[in-house]
């Protein structure tokens, strides 16, 4: 598989939630009352560049996600299923293109600590299947690889009322994700035996919230930090991701998003994605 192909394809996203989705969480959950139920859903579209020498590519996809809470208390506990769908087209060195389907599930918990501060975790399990074509030498050369992944992560949020319509939100996240991709064989005959991998990472981040009659608008930032690096052989161990959005509230138990973000700093990257969602609480 070519160097700008991590081990996990671009959709693994559970541990790295398109931030305007977590921030819109984090103000459900600030608004619920006890004993609440909620239901969302969403689909994201998304496209990414790379342009690292020898390795770039083109990496077009969509992810498909339900989630579904219960607040109890202080507790905030649920979970929810992702589907995502890419294709990673090769722009330099041999022709390729690798087409991963993955399927993952998510539970979470957090709970209120007081003082507008909360604590909240997550436990991810992910399986991606990558059918992938390649042209080297004039040959053409065809596999299916298939790969599992588990995400945990660890956070501490403390939220800042500024005014009866703005809020702001700091958080702290420590996040881990570990896999293994299985042996195969290719067309050619050539056999690849299993690897593994495992990456851990700290995000900071801050989130500002203004809401306008029915529409809350809102923006965040997050900084993210590794021992290792993000982009093989680039020595890049953070990057930033922004997001920016809007949630609209229907009616009392309906609330519609939309959201934009984006990364940068990151070698040699370009990841842009859109993203529209539903929330019903009842």
């Amino acid at each position: 598989m070519i160097q700008s192909l991590p081990l996990f394809p671009q959709s693994v996203r559970w541990q790295m939630l398109p931030r305007s989705l977590c921030f819109t969480v984090l103000i459900a959950a600030a608004s619920a009352h006890a004993d609440d139920w909620s239901a969302s859903g969403g689909v994201t579209l998304r496209d990414a560049h790379s342009t690292q020498p020898n390795a770039g590519s083109k990496d077009k996809g969509w992810t498909g996600n339900a989630m579904l809470s219960k607040q109890v208390d202080k507790w905030t506990l649920g979970g929810g299923l992702s589907y995502t769908l890419s294709t990673i087209d090769t722009t330099s060195g041999s022709s390729g293109r690798y087409r991963p389907a993955t399927t993952s599930a998510v539970a979470l918990a957090s709970r209120d600590i007081g003082g507008g501060r909360a604590i909240s975790a997550t436990l991810g399990y992910g399986d991606s299947a990558i059918n992938s074509s390649q042209i080297s030498g004039g040959t053409s050369v065809a596999y299916t690889s298939n790969s599992n992944f588990l995400s945990a992560s660890l956070a501490l949020t403390q939220a800042v009322t500024l005014s009866r319509r703005s809020l702001l939100i700091l958080s702290a996240r420590y996040t881990n994700v570990s896999g293994r991709n299985d042996a195969y064989t290719n067309s050619a005959g050539t056999t690849t035996p299993w690897s593994s991998s495992n990456l851990g990472f700290y995000s900071l981040g801050a989130g500002y919230s203004h809401r306008i009659a029915r529409t809350t608008f809102y923006v965040q930032g997050d900084w993210n930090a590794s021992g290792k690096e993000f982009v093989s052989g680039t020595g890049d161990k953070n990057y930033f991701n922004f997001s920016t959005g809007l949630n609209y509230r229907l009616d009392a138990k309906t609330n519609l998003g939309l959201s934009f973000s984006t990364v940068a700093g990151k070698a040699y990257t370009t990841d842009n994605s859109i993203g529209a969602s539903v929330r019903y609480a009842f």
